[in-house]
Protein backbone atom coordinates (compact mmCIF):
# COMPACT_ATOMS: atom_id res chain seq x y z
CA UNK A 1 0.00 0.00 0.00
CA UNK A 2 1.33 3.25 -0.44
CA UNK A 3 1.51 5.96 2.30
CA UNK A 4 0.36 8.94 2.85
CA UNK A 5 0.43 11.81 5.57
CA UNK A 6 -1.83 14.78 6.71
CA UNK A 7 -0.53 18.21 7.52
CA UNK A 8 0.12 17.65 11.21
CA UNK A 9 2.26 14.88 11.51
CA UNK A 10 4.16 16.13 8.18
CA UNK A 11 4.86 19.06 10.52
CA UNK A 12 5.92 16.93 13.49
CA UNK A 13 8.61 14.55 11.44
CA UNK A 14 9.83 17.75 9.95
CA UNK A 15 10.91 19.32 12.89
CA UNK A 16 12.12 16.52 15.10
CA UNK A 17 15.72 14.91 14.55
CA UNK A 18 16.32 13.68 10.88
CA UNK A 19 17.44 9.85 12.04
CA UNK A 20 14.24 9.79 14.66
CA UNK A 21 12.18 11.27 11.56
CA UNK A 22 13.47 8.45 9.50
CA UNK A 23 13.30 5.70 11.90
CA UNK A 24 9.40 6.57 11.81
CA UNK A 25 9.39 6.75 8.22
CA UNK A 26 10.72 3.24 7.71
CA UNK A 27 8.16 1.79 10.09
CA UNK A 28 5.03 3.14 8.82
CA UNK A 29 6.75 1.97 4.88
CA UNK A 30 7.18 -1.51 6.67
CA UNK A 31 3.97 -1.81 7.90
CA UNK A 32 2.31 -0.12 4.58
CA UNK A 33 4.01 -3.03 3.16
CA UNK A 34 2.05 -5.44 4.69
CA UNK A 35 -0.67 -3.74 7.07
CA UNK A 36 -1.97 -6.99 8.51
CA UNK A 37 1.10 -8.99 9.53
CA UNK A 38 2.14 -10.03 13.25
CA UNK A 39 3.21 -6.69 14.46
CA UNK A 40 3.69 -6.50 18.27
CA UNK A 41 4.32 -3.03 18.41
CA UNK A 42 0.92 -2.52 16.58
CA UNK A 43 -2.51 -2.31 17.70
CA UNK A 44 -6.28 -1.50 16.83
CA UNK A 45 -7.22 2.04 17.59
CA UNK A 46 -10.25 2.20 19.71
CA UNK A 47 -12.88 4.99 18.19
CA UNK A 48 -11.35 5.43 14.56
CA UNK A 49 -12.82 2.86 11.85
CA UNK A 50 -9.55 1.17 10.25
CA UNK A 51 -7.34 2.91 13.07
CA UNK A 52 -4.04 1.57 14.51
CA UNK A 53 -1.54 2.94 16.57
CA UNK A 54 2.23 2.13 15.90
CA UNK A 55 4.77 2.30 18.54
CA UNK A 56 8.49 3.70 17.35
CA UNK A 57 10.34 3.88 20.61
CA UNK A 58 9.23 6.81 22.59
CA UNK A 59 6.90 7.80 19.64
CA UNK A 60 3.42 6.87 18.91
CA UNK A 61 2.00 6.69 15.07
CA UNK A 62 -1.65 6.40 14.21
CA UNK A 63 -3.09 5.75 11.22
CA UNK A 64 -5.44 4.47 9.24
CA UNK A 65 -6.01 1.78 6.62
CA UNK A 66 -7.87 2.61 3.89
CA UNK A 67 -8.52 -0.60 1.63
CA UNK A 68 -10.44 0.45 -1.20
CA UNK A 69 -7.73 3.53 -1.65
CA UNK A 70 -5.09 0.81 -0.86
CA UNK A 71 -3.02 3.34 1.81
CA UNK A 72 -2.04 3.46 4.84
CA UNK A 73 -2.81 7.48 5.78
CA UNK A 74 -1.21 8.64 8.98
CA UNK A 75 -2.36 11.26 10.72
CA UNK A 76 -0.91 12.01 14.14
CA UNK A 77 2.48 11.50 15.07
CA UNK A 78 3.07 12.52 19.07
CA UNK A 79 4.89 11.15 22.08
CA UNK A 80 4.11 8.62 24.06
CA UNK A 81 2.03 8.78 27.46
CA UNK A 82 1.97 8.19 30.67
CA UNK A 83 -0.51 7.27 33.83
CA UNK A 84 -0.74 6.23 36.79
CA UNK A 85 -3.16 3.38 38.83
CA UNK A 86 -5.69 4.50 41.51
CA UNK A 87 -7.79 2.45 44.02
CA UNK A 88 -11.12 3.51 45.92
CA UNK A 89 -14.53 2.00 47.62
CA UNK A 90 -16.61 1.33 44.66
CA UNK A 91 -14.30 0.60 41.82
CA UNK A 92 -14.80 -0.36 38.27
CA UNK A 93 -12.03 -2.05 36.79
CA UNK A 94 -10.99 -1.73 33.60
CA UNK A 95 -8.65 -3.07 30.50
CA UNK A 96 -6.87 -6.57 31.94
CA UNK A 97 -8.19 -5.95 35.29
CA UNK A 98 -11.69 -6.40 34.65
CA UNK A 99 -13.15 -9.19 35.59
CA UNK A 100 -10.44 -11.03 37.05
CA UNK A 101 -9.66 -12.90 40.07
CA UNK A 102 -6.63 -10.16 40.76
CA UNK A 103 -9.59 -7.47 40.45
CA UNK A 104 -11.73 -9.41 43.42
CA UNK A 105 -8.76 -9.97 45.74
CA UNK A 106 -8.14 -6.29 45.34
CA UNK A 107 -11.52 -4.92 45.77
CA UNK A 108 -11.62 -7.51 48.69
CA UNK A 109 -8.62 -6.22 50.72
CA UNK A 110 -9.70 -3.19 50.14
CA UNK A 111 -12.97 -4.06 51.50
CA UNK A 112 -14.17 -2.01 48.68
CA UNK A 113 -17.46 -3.34 46.16
CA UNK A 114 -16.06 -4.13 41.92
CA UNK A 115 -19.12 -2.46 39.73
CA UNK A 116 -19.93 -2.96 36.46
CA UNK A 117 -20.01 -0.71 33.66
CA UNK A 118 -23.38 -0.27 34.56
CA UNK A 119 -23.36 0.69 38.14
CA UNK A 120 -21.94 4.35 39.24
CA UNK A 121 -18.23 3.99 40.45
CA UNK A 122 -16.46 6.50 42.86
CA UNK A 123 -13.08 4.94 41.01
CA UNK A 124 -11.59 3.32 38.30
CA UNK A 125 -8.80 1.51 38.56
CA UNK A 126 -6.31 -0.04 35.74
CA UNK A 127 -3.11 -1.19 35.44
CA UNK A 128 -0.40 1.84 34.67
CA UNK A 129 0.07 0.29 31.11
CA UNK A 130 -3.87 -0.15 30.51
CA UNK A 131 -4.28 3.31 31.50
CA UNK A 132 -1.35 4.48 28.87
CA UNK A 133 -3.40 2.84 26.30
CA UNK A 134 -6.31 4.26 27.45
CA UNK A 135 -5.13 7.69 27.76
CA UNK A 136 -3.18 6.90 24.17
CA UNK A 137 -6.04 5.90 22.05
CA UNK A 138 -8.46 8.86 23.40
CA UNK A 139 -5.37 10.91 22.23
CA UNK A 140 -5.05 9.20 18.78
CA UNK A 141 -8.73 9.45 18.33
CA UNK A 142 -8.99 13.16 18.76
CA UNK A 143 -5.88 13.67 16.60
CA UNK A 144 -8.14 11.92 13.86
CA UNK A 145 -10.93 14.09 14.41
CA UNK A 146 -8.80 17.30 14.22
CA UNK A 147 -6.92 16.58 11.16
CA UNK A 148 -9.82 14.69 9.34
CA UNK A 149 -10.41 17.52 6.83
CA UNK A 150 -6.16 17.87 6.13
CA UNK A 151 -5.14 16.93 2.72
CA UNK A 152 -2.60 14.14 2.52
CA UNK A 153 0.43 14.16 1.13
CA UNK A 154 2.55 11.65 -0.61
CA UNK A 155 5.69 9.61 1.59
CA UNK A 156 8.05 11.25 -1.35
CA UNK A 157 7.34 14.79 -0.07
CA UNK A 158 8.16 13.69 3.43
CA UNK A 159 10.74 12.20 2.84
CA UNK A 160 12.21 15.43 0.73
CA UNK A 161 11.21 17.37 4.09
CA UNK A 162 13.05 15.50 6.66
CA UNK A 163 16.07 15.09 4.60
CA UNK A 164 16.34 19.12 4.72
CA UNK A 165 15.37 20.73 1.48
CA UNK A 166 13.38 23.78 1.23
CA UNK A 167 9.92 23.25 2.03
CA UNK A 168 8.86 26.25 -0.12
CA UNK A 169 10.58 24.41 -3.08
CA UNK A 170 9.21 21.50 -1.59
CA UNK A 171 5.38 22.42 -1.17
CA UNK A 172 5.87 24.10 -4.85
CA UNK A 173 6.41 21.12 -6.94
CA UNK A 174 4.25 19.35 -5.03
CA UNK A 175 1.29 21.79 -6.09
CA UNK A 176 3.15 21.47 -9.61
CA UNK A 177 3.98 25.60 -10.05
CA UNK A 178 7.30 26.58 -11.57
CA UNK A 179 8.92 29.43 -9.30
CA UNK A 180 7.58 32.28 -11.74
CA UNK A 181 4.09 31.26 -11.22
CA UNK A 182 4.39 31.05 -7.29
CA UNK A 183 5.95 34.56 -6.93
CA UNK A 184 3.11 36.21 -9.34
CA UNK A 185 0.53 34.05 -6.56
CA UNK A 186 2.45 35.85 -4.20
CA UNK A 187 3.16 38.87 -5.04
CA UNK A 188 6.68 38.66 -4.94
CA UNK A 189 9.66 39.14 -7.17
CA UNK A 190 10.87 36.01 -8.97
CA UNK A 191 14.49 36.50 -8.10
CA UNK A 192 14.09 36.90 -4.41
CA UNK A 193 11.49 33.68 -4.43
CA UNK A 194 14.76 31.96 -5.80
CA UNK A 195 17.08 32.80 -3.22
CA UNK A 196 14.80 32.20 -0.64
CA UNK A 197 14.07 28.35 -1.98
CA UNK A 198 17.99 28.15 -2.51
CA UNK A 199 19.09 29.29 1.40
CA UNK A 200 20.47 32.43 -0.10
CA UNK A 201 17.25 34.46 1.92
CA UNK A 202 15.51 33.81 4.65
CA UNK A 203 12.35 35.78 4.25
CA UNK A 204 10.66 37.55 7.03
CA UNK A 205 7.65 36.27 8.72
CA UNK A 206 5.33 38.16 6.48
CA UNK A 207 7.12 36.71 3.59
CA UNK A 208 6.66 33.46 4.51
CA UNK A 209 3.11 33.99 5.10
CA UNK A 210 2.27 35.16 1.92
CA UNK A 211 3.76 32.12 0.51
CA UNK A 212 1.65 29.84 2.41
CA UNK A 213 -1.22 31.39 1.38
CA UNK A 214 -0.11 31.18 -2.41
CA UNK A 215 0.25 27.77 -1.44
CA UNK A 216 -2.85 27.23 -0.01
CA UNK A 217 -1.06 25.98 3.56
CA UNK A 218 -0.41 27.18 7.12
CA UNK A 219 2.31 29.01 8.19
CA UNK A 220 3.83 26.08 10.54
CA UNK A 221 3.67 24.25 7.28
CA UNK A 222 6.86 26.48 5.96
CA UNK A 223 8.73 27.09 9.02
Amino acid sequence: MQVRYRRDPVKVLRRMQRAKAEDITEAIERIAADPWAPNSNVRPLKGVPGGFRARVGDWRVSYKVDTEAQAVEVFEVAPRGRGVSMSGTKIRFLGELEGSLTALAIAESLEAQAVGEAEEADLVVVRPTDLDELIEDAAAAAAFRNTRDQETVPAEVVDRLIAGENPVKVWREHRGLSQRALANRAGLNFAYLSQIETGARKGPIATIKKLADALDLDLGDLT
